[in-house]
């Protein structure tokens, strides 16, 4: 596999977005090791390839994973990786970390939250009960 993801890294972002849809937490580790491994052999390892693996994160109770994926990567992330981790802090309410990342976004370098980001950290103050701060 290494080999055609080096000439088509498409294939790999496939390959991990298909994890995403995985029902089972094994599925998370298995695209954080592909990620390593990708890495390791010199794939050429992009946001596309960051957001995909981190869709396999976005299940109740791997939000901290999801943390340490989107920090550990040595790629910038962007609105689509922001938002994958504030998500799984959503759906395992954890809404002061889901706040704390929208404000945590880097502006200036175009990665402004957007609408999006917004929405998904309000939904994460509605799952815990924490409506009124987001008025």
């Amino acid at each position: 596999c290494l080999s055609i993801w080096r000439r088509r890294p498409k294939a790999a972002t496939l390959w991990l977005a298909s994890l995403a849809r995985e029902p089972k937490g094994n599925a998370a580790e298995l695209a954080l090791r592909v990620l390593n491994c990708m890495r390791k052999s010199r794939v050429n390892v992009d946001a596309f390839h960051l957001n995909a693996a981190m869709g396999a994160f976005a299940k109740p109770g791997l939000w901290q994973r999801n943390l340490d994926v989107l920090r550990g990567m040595q790629i910038a992330p962007d609105q689509v990786s922001f938002n994958h981790a504030i998500g799984a802090c959503s759906k395992s309410t954890r809404w002061q970390v889901a706040q704390a990342l929208l404000h945590e976004m880097p502006a200036g370098d175009a990665l402004v939250p957007s609408m999006i980001n917004r929405n998904t950290a309000v939904s994460a103050l509605e799952k815990s009960g924490q409506w009124q701060l987001a008025l």
